[in-house]
């Protein structure tokens, strides 16, 4: 129990400390940037978060993601290995 203690901790710590390039993804967010910079100016698109060659972490709100908004069936998503 107290091994998986630490290890909670630290994973709580390594987040929030040393992950610097955070993108947020919400499909039903209205409001703010969507620059992905935090929830409230998430990216309302998952593949503008995947092309932001910088980030190295993405969180997405709960829901539905598709490749492409106008429903080409030929798109996909491309993850990186950074990612």
């Amino acid at each position: 129990m107290i091994k998986f203690s630490i290890v909670f901790i630290f994973s709580i710590f390594y987040n929030l400390v040393m992950l610097k390039n955070v993108l947020y993804v919400n499909s039903k967010a209205t409001n703010g940037k969507q620059d992905g910079s935090s929830w409230s100016d998430a990216f309302t698109n998952l593949q503008d978060a995947l092309k932001n060659k910088n980030a190295d972490t993405i969180y997405l709100a709960e829901g539905v993601y598709y490749p492409s908004v106008n429903n080409d069936r030929s798109e996909s998503f491309d993850i990186s290995h950074n990612i």
